[in-house]
């Protein structure tokens, strides 16, 4: 199956889980924290249930805290996100 590599938020969480994998096939040091299992669960439980811009998010901040994570998957993730539109929040008046 091919992604589509022009929908960046697809491609955030594609790098994550990337990252992710990589670390559970080599048993990086970090592979069995406490940090990538709340990644883990936060994808299982909220992100793949509802994928938006703000879950993406909060899936890169929790990867970028997991000891020894892929850096190039959490780069490109970044760059992935700099790519969505920036929705400001509503001012109720």
């Amino acid at each position: 199956m091919n992604l589509p590599d022009d929908d960046p938020l697809l491609m955030t969480v594609w790098n994550l889980g990337k990252g992710t994998q990589h670390m559970h096939l080599t048993e990086e040091p970090g592979f069995d924290s406490a940090e990538l299992a709340a990644l883990t669960t936060f994808w299982t439980d909220v992100a793949s249930v509802d994928l938006n811009a703000e879950n993406a998010r909060k899936l890169l901040d929790l990867a970028k805290v997991v000891p020894g994570f892929p850096p190039a998957r959490i780069e490109a993730a970044e760059q992935q996100l700099a790519r969505l539109p920036v929705v400001e929040p509503a001012v109720s008046a």
